[in-house]
């Protein structure tokens, strides 16, 4: 039940442009229950009684349509990139445009593959087609959100959904810090207040700010079904210009020994905001924090000579706006141990959503236990600075879209993979996969012991430079991009061991400086 897969950056580019994206999936296979007809009724009257197909549990990755190809290509399959394919059918039925009793994903793949209607990459080409295949059904237009709020994008959505209109939201849409597009879109089937339940193609989950975290929703396309009205009015165009800067990741190393250089590879940051000259909201592609160019980086205040807790502050700026936020990192002492604070954080302390920038006339700012972007827990969050964690139980370990929803998990994690666990809420840790916001059950897990001292090249530490550190070199690098980024088989620790070159990357020319050392 493994998320979150990632697909060519060449291929998915084109696609951002011509209108079809990837979509992430769950992988669960539907389970279709049956009635057999009583032997006792007439064939006739078992065949009128026969209920119809649930619309409603299509999804991309189902076997009788999964594997057929949009427009021709090995990879363009409905499972990899369908997802706007199945919010489009689930919105025909939906709208009244088709019945189940003659339209399947199936039957609409075959038929826009029949006179063209996809392009070399999977791209749907144009949806003046669809319109044609499925008559009353019309696209509207594609609208850009006008809000930077849940509340916001909700109400935009109900607005159109109280006139008679369909809603199918673009509810992923930015370029990571690898150059990779992550899209996903699903169709919206009720708005109350800011719960937005969704039908999502791609997964069995029904909360879309849930499951996607909202400011990743960008846009939405309004769709006329037969039954809607010929005239309509847009929402309000009443914004105000917005900029916000969040840190989707936060660096690999954040714990620092004397004299180690500040290290911010693995970080990322994404600037959001709602742009003042045409008032939509605009997304702009994440940055690695080492390497950034939409934000600053302030790092004056690390002194990696000296134990102690640090803040490392970042800048973006627009359209003479500016938003702040940082990381708190730490050195310790020559001991290796956690250095005591000098001023221990309280419940009064004012943990805003937002980091104010570092007053230059102040000699020491006040410790920050997290600047991560707060959720609806945050008034009962232990907020703690962001610790790696592994699963060591039976099995995967469960994932879930918030700590008062563990019924159904949305993800699972393999036994013996380490990732970091920002705040917690009732026992539940707060992590990030592939960007989006979930939780697990922290009373189940062990903390990694990052104090432990690495020589160069002991992966497991146990004082020889091995086949055995040669073998959890090779499985690290074969999970690389066949998990989520913001999970390793290593930790921070383990990590600096494995870079047995030290050139500050991990890849095979570390096997190779491995070869060498065990065969001298």
């Amino acid at each position: 039940m493994h998320l979150f897969k990632k697909f060519l950056s060449a291929a998915v580019s084109l696609l951002m442009i011509m209108g079809v994206f990837t979509g992430s999936f769950s992988g669960i296979t539907e389970i279709t229950i049956t009635a057999s007809a009583d032997e006792s009724e007439e064939i006739e009257e078992s065949k009128d009684n026969t209920p119809k197909e649930d619309y409603h549990r299509w999804k991309q990755f189902d076997d009788r349509w999964g594997n057929m190809s949009l427009g021709g290509g090995v990879y363009n399959t409905m499972t990899a990139i369908g997802c706007l394919v199945g919010s489009i059918c689930i919105a025909a039925v939906d709208c009244g445009a088709k019945s189940v009793d003659n339209f399947s994903p199936a039957t609409f793949i075959n038929q826009m593959n029949s006179v063209g209607g996809f392009g070399s990459y999977g791209e749907l080409l144009s949806y003046k087609q669809v319109s044609q295949l499925i008559p009353g059904f019309e696209v509207i237009n594609n609208y850009g959100y006008k809000s930077s709020t849940k509340a916001g994008k909700a109400a935009e959505m109900k607005y159109w959904m109280d006139q008679g209109y369909y809603i199918i939201c673009h509810t992923k849409y930015y370029m990571d810090a690898n150059g990779y597009w992550q899209s996903h879109f699903v169709y919206i089937e009720d708005i109350d207040g800011e719960y937005v339940k969704m039908n999502d193609p791609g997964s069995w989950s029904e909360d879309m700010f849930g499951t996607y975290w909202y400011k990743f929703a960008a846009d939405y396309l309004v769709i006329k079904g037969p039954d809607s009205p010929d005239t309509y009015t847009e929402p309000p165009a009443s914004y105000k210009p917005e900029i916000a800067l969040d840190l989707l990741y936060y660096p690999n190393k954040t714990v620092y020994r004397i004299g180690e250089p500040l290290n911010l590879a693995g970080g990322v940051g994404i600037v959001t905001g709602i742009n003042p000259d045409s008032g939509y909201y605009w997304i702009l592609h994440a940055e690695n924090m080492g390497n950034a160019h939409s934000f600053a980086t302030y790092t004056s205040e690390f002194d990696s000579s000296k134990a102690g807790y640090y803040n490392i502050y970042f800048c973006a700026e627009l359209y003479g706006l500016q938003a702040w936020q940082s990381i708190e990192v730490v050195v310790l002492d020559e001991n290796g141990n956690y250095p005591p604070r000098d001023e221990e954080v309280t419940e009064e302390s004012d943990e805003s959503e937002e980091t104010t920038q570092p007053d230059e006339n102040t000699e020491e700012n006040p410790p920050v236990t997290s600047t991560r972007r707060t959720t609806e827990y945050s008034e009962e969050t232990t907020t703690t600075v962001a610790d790696e964690y592994y699963f060591s139980g039976e099995g995967d370990l469960d994932v879930y879209s918030a700590p008062d929803n563990t019924d159904e998990p949305v993800a699972s994690i393999p036994n013996g993979y380490v990732f970091k666990v920002f705040d917690i809420y009732d026992a539940y840790g707060k992590i990030y996969l592939e960007g989006n916001e979930v939780w697990v059950d922290t009373s189940i897990l062990d903390k990694a012991d990052n104090s432990e001292s690495y020589e160069k090249g002991d992966i497991n530490n146990d004082g020889v430079i091995d086949i055995c550190d040669l073998s959890l070199l090779n499985d690290y690098l074969d999970s690389l991009g066949n998990s989520p980024e913001e999970i390793s088989l290593l930790t921070v620790g383990q990590l600096e061991a494995a870079d047995i070159n030290s050139d500050g990357i991990i890849d095979k020319k570390d096997i190779i400086s491995y070869i060498s050392e065990i065969c001298i």
